[in-house]
């Protein structure tokens, strides 16, 4: 119980802190475009802006002021339209930074600089503003001189802040999106391994049990005569059998879902895959009095395919296993193919008990046991390799099944 509650707040901590991060994040993303867009797009306007300012200074004598970085006298929208005229306007703590600032401008005759500055108006509280500096040399008389002034953002707050939060809130919902989705797949990914341990130790028990019963009527020398310990030995090296083909099935999966298995497509021809597979199973449902028929194939006409010759095979035995498993004497099962401009599809079909509604959504999970005609044996895991296999080919597979009426499996193999 612990555990399950310390995982439980491990997700709700990651979860949080997921949301933190992308609300900065998109808070961050905002501000950048905010002072981009405003700017950016008018810099050759606003420098131009500043240099119509400055000569106006210079031409009404006041260089005094055009030294001091022409920033004691008025503050600008982004049109050139004079806001405030005020004294001390910045702060004294900001004067080095405009320092720099003239001293680029010096050296490269322009700068244009976003800032958050401090007003020291001496007629209002002091309070930030979000600006950009812009700043140039204009000649007087007397030599060069800086000009710099301050030009407001938000020349329209109302259209700026609009777009800022459809922005915010755009990239805000994908970031939830994301985060939502991680967690979910999280979520389901932690339920998978549950579910893998809980099936892989329930499918171990059962063989395990039987060796341990039957190795220990052999140690404790229970059977007297030879036919029933070579009965016994026997049962427990079919029960060895079973448990070796669990582990594979089990590790075969596993390299397919964590993408570790290589799949090598090469063109083969369908005439070349299908028979070999076909000549096994005809005489094994020979010998189970089971009908298969292959007059549906025609082989001869599908161009050739590129796929994965070893792994295909696989999807075929374990598909034909499938269908054998559930198709009693006395029944059938029938191959056909269509040839369509793509692809190919197989199909394998069987006349057994079918497959109930509530079971065809789960068909192909792992360790899943339809309760099919009470037919438990196999581990579950060979329908969940074939879909494995499929997606690893880039093929479809596919169900169809009437309770009752039999099931047909469809696969698809294409040309290129």
């Amino acid at each position: 119980m612990s555990k399950g509650f310390s995982g439980n707040s491990v997700s709700k901590k990651k979860a949080f802190l997921g949301i933190i991060a992308v609300y900065l994040v998109c808070v961050i993303l905002g501000c950048l475009i905010i002072w981009l867009i405003p700017f950016t797009k008018n810099r050759a306007d606003l420098l131009e802006l500043a240099e119509l300012k400055g000569q106006e200074v210079l031409s009404a004598g006041l260089i005094d002021d055009v030294m001091i970085f022409g920033m004691d006298y008025a503050l600008y929208s982004d049109n050139g339209f004079q806001l405030h005229k005020i004294n001390n306007f910045l702060h004294s703590s900001q004067w080095p930074y405009i320092a720099d600032c003239a001293a680029t401008v010096f050296k490269e005759e322009k700068v244009f600089s976003p800032a958050l500055l401090l007003l020291d108006n001496r007629d209002k509280e002091p309070r930030y503003i979000f600006g950009v500096i812009v700043g140039v040399v204009v000649e007087s008389s007397n030599g060069k001189h800086f000009a710099s002034i301050l030009i407001r953002d938000f020349a329209d707050l109302d259209t700026s802040m609009i777009i800022y939060i459809a922005i915010f809130s755009f990239l805000y919902a994908i970031g939830l999106v994301f985060m939502s989705h991680t967690l979910r797949k999280e979520r389901e990914l932690n339920r998978m391994r549950r579910d893998l341990i809980a099936n892989v130790s329930h499918e171990l028990k059962t063989p395990i049990t039987a060796i341990r019963a039957m190795a220990e009527v052999l140690h404790d020398d229970m059977a007297k005569d030879a036919k029933s310990r070579k009965l016994y030995s026997g049962n427990i090296i079919e029960e060895s059998d079973k448990l070796e083909q669990l582990v594979l099935d089990i590790l075969a999966l596993s390299r397919l879902q964590s993408k570790r298995e290589e799949f090598r497509k090469t063109q083969v021809y369908a005439d070349g895959i299908i028979p070999p597979v076909v000549d096994r199973y005809m005489m094994l449902c020979g010998d189970l009095g089971i009908t298969l028929d292959v007059s549906g194939l025609q082989l001869e006409s599908v161009p050739s395919l590129f796929t994965d010759y070893e792994k295909i095979v696989s999807l075929l035995n374990i598909l034909l296993d499938n269908a054998v498993k559930f198709t009693g004497e006395g029944g059938s099962i029938w191959l056909s193919n269509q040839i369509g401009p793509k692809y190919t599809t197989f199909c394998i079909r069987d006349n057994g008990p079918g497959i109930r509604s509530e079971d065809m959504n789960r068909i192909f999970d792992r360790f899943y046991k339809a309760d099919t005609a009470h037919n438990s044996s196999g581990s579950g895991l060979g329908l969940a390799i074939a879909d494995e296999i499929a997606k690893g080919l880039g093929e479809k597979l596919w169900v169809e099944s009437e309770y009752g009426e039999g099931s047909a499996f469809y696969f698809t193999i294409s040309y290129n």
